[in-house]
């Protein structure tokens, strides 16, 4: 199962999963990132403890999503209103990685 996190870019930058990721620049100071894999779990709980990391589970997807989201993806399309799932697929029209 692919997850997903929102995560400020200088600390992606300084700090890259210990995964199989893929990750997208928001253009907002932020990066969306979908980990297909961790190597291991002490490397997923160390890089989910890093401050400006946000996880967004796919079994939340039908809830709206929060403003920090929702002004990172608004160049791909999100808008209020938008559940994580629609905002999800609108990213995925743009950038394959962003599948559940």
């Amino acid at each position: 199962m692919r997850l997903f996190y929102l995560i400020a870019t200088a600390d992606l930058q300084a700090n890259r999963p210990q995964a199989r990721h893929h990750a997208l620049d928001c253009d907002t100071g932020v990066s969306l990132v979908v980990v297909e894999e961790w190597h291991d779990t002490a490397a997923q709980d160390a890089w989910e403890r890093i401050a400006s990391v946000t996880e967004h589970h796919p079994w939340g997807w039908a809830r709206g999503a929060d403003q920090r989201l929702m002004a990172a993806l608004a160049s791909h399309g999100a808008q209020a209103g938008d559940t994580l799932a629609d905002m999800f697929r609108k990213v995925r029209d743009r950038w394959p990685p962003c599948r559940p």
